[in-house]
């Protein structure tokens, strides 16, 4: 859009928002998306091409800025130069530095794009400093309207509500104002939770507080997290394991709240047995600690020398794209291969935990304390991108992440990170689901696709 007002112009094109004596055109700048110079409207599966041309008409400007950038609604990328080719990256950037001259017409890349309205900017300064001024540009926008065979990423966040000892009533007191805070921003964006508790089980059912029924009843989902693999002691049994976890789950039904699935479960024993007998449905947050309960033959040789849960605590799957998907375990089975007759599904943890990413990024092995900050905001956002390019349309399709309530999450990081979802969220290709409704979601598929 562009306005004017006399004396002092404004050249207005949404990214650029700048003062300049006038605007001037001289020079003839043109973008197109398949053909169009206005309204592009396509679905996701339609293919175009993006193409760019400009006339100088003689204007002289040895040093000028080239802009090619996107507003799209998961936010600003731009087209640069990088290694003698042409990307998108994301926020404003310029593309290069060089004279003002003709341009023939040329295709570029496209970026990635999301449902909804995206515009497309190709702008030229008359001066070279690095700040975008607009003075020629061209703009098109590309509607994209959903498609009824778009997949859509179901995502959500487990809380392993543990590690917090909870008899001193103002300590407990304080957790539970934390857990209804922490739920009440969820709500603002529509969010989901999945609680899974440890302490708070015995802790609630002590004091007759019963908060977590009033949770389930905004939206959000309660489990239980058993704690209960780890290194098992000489002459421990499955089904030592399975009435445990059968306790807790009957703990906390009685506090008026539906518990189908429980997490920290992982146990050389045969967990599978011990969770199906103890009457869950479906596990979270599955670990590589897990494979111990498998034959030694058919447990991976970079896992064999796992001595305790500390040593193989990463997700399981290894990779995000094969985490993505859960699967139905047969009892008597290798857990790892689905069948469909089965009587648990495993539903993985395709995002590794939220608050460490930052530090697991920069070391693997990191084990210290975590630290909610933007930089994690980042990296969930690019393992969220590299989910959505590898949905599979044929079954669906889950990353929640997972986070450990031993640390609070701050009430700016909590904003920070819905809002940086929000714009998946508004675009159709994101969808805010309790663990349990992502249950729902694939036992339905899967009897039916049977």
């Amino acid at each position: 859009m562009v306005k004017f007002f006399l004396g002092t112009a404004w050249c207005i094109a949404s990214f650029f928002i700048v003062s300049i004596a006038f605007c001037q055109t001289a020079a003839d700048l043109d973008i197109k998306a398949g053909n169009s110079d206005d309204l592009l409207i396509v679905t996701s599966t339609d293919s175009f091409t993006i193409t760019l041309s400009l006339n100088a008409n003689d204007t002289d400007v040895q040093n000028a800025d080239w802009w090619v950038a996107a507003y799209t609604p998961a936010g600003w990328k731009s087209l640069v130069i990088d290694n003698e080719k042409l990307i998108w990256t994301d926020g404003i950037q310029r593309c290069i530095a060089m004279p003002l001259v003709d341009l023939a017409l040329t295709q570029i890349p496209s970026p990635s794009l999301s449902k909804g309205d995206n515009y497309l900017y190709f702008a030229v300064d008359d001066n070279s400093d690095g700040i975008p001024d607009a003075t020629w540009f061209d703009s098109v926008s590309i509607r994209i309207e959903s498609d009824l065979n778009d997949p859509i990423l179901y995502i959500g966040l487990m809380v392993h509500l543990e590690g917090y000892p909870l008899d001193n009533d103002t300590v407990y007191d304080t957790y539970k104002s934390e857990i209804i805070s922490l739920a009440d921003i969820f709500d603002q964006y529509n969010a989901k939770l999945t609680l899974e508790l440890k302490e708070p089980v015995k802790a609630c059912d002590n004091r007759n507080d019963y908060y977590f029924k009033d949770i389930e009843d905004r939206g959000h989902a309660v489990g239980v997290h058993a704690d209960a693999g780890g290194v098992p002691d000489e002459g421990d049994t499955w089904q030592d394991m399975s009435i445990f976890i059968k306790r807790m789950k009957e703990k906390l039904e009685k506090q008026g709240v539906s518990v189908r699935h429980v997490s920290g479960y992982c146990s050389p024993l045969d967990w599978v047995s011990a969770v199906v007998e103890a009457g869950y449905s479906f596990v979270t947050g599955g670990v590589t600690w897990c494979l111990m309960s498998l034959p030694e033959d058919k447990i991976p040789s970079e896992y064999l020398s796992c001595l305790s849960p500390a040593d193989c605590h990463e997700p399981y799957p290894a990779t995000l794209t094969k985490r993505l998907h859960p699967w139905t375990i047969k009892k008597g089975e290798p857990w790892t291969q689905n069948h469909d007759d089965g009587e648990l599904v495993f539903i993985p943890s395709a995002i590794e935990g939220l608050p460490f990413m930052a530090e697991k990024a920069a070391d693997p092995d990191y084990k210290g304390k975590p630290a909610f900050d933007s930089e994690d905001v980042t990296l969930y956002i690019e393992e969220l991108e590299t989910a959505l390019k590898n949905l599979d349309p044929d079954q669906p399709n889950f990353a929640y992440a997972g986070w450990s309530f031993g640390t609070k999450m701050p009430e700016s990081f909590a904003h920070e990170w819905l809002s940086a979802i929000q714009p998946y969220i508004d675009a159709g290709r994101v969808q805010w689901k309790t663990i349990p409704q992502m249950y729902d979601i694939y036992v339905n598929w899967r009897d039916n696709a049977n």
